[in-house]
């Protein structure tokens, strides 16, 4: 016999209640980091953009993140990748 506590079917609430909205906030800050590192790294890939003084202060942040997101960028895609967005 399963025997569930009150603490263990709040979270359960809590938990369907707030996924919705939660990944709303999930999907809206991977946006922007795609754009951060787009206009970081958009020469790599042909995209002409400034170079300034705020490219260099943050570059060393995201240069671990550069081959993944040019391989992710650069891929092929085809229609299934576009029905999950």
């Amino acid at each position: 016999m399963l025997s569930f506590g009150f603490n263990t079917i709040k979270r359960c609430v809590k938990g369907f209640l707030l996924h919705g909205f939660l990944e709303g906030i999930r999907s809206q800050k991977c946006r922007l980091e795609e754009a951060i590192v787009f206009c970081l790294f958009g020469k790599f890939i042909g995209f002409p953009g400034l170079f300034n003084y705020y490219h260099l202060r943050l570059l060393p942040y995201y240069v671990g993140r550069l081959q993944k997101w040019k391989r992710r960028v650069l891929r092929e895609k085809d229609l299934f990748d576009h029905l999950s967005d």
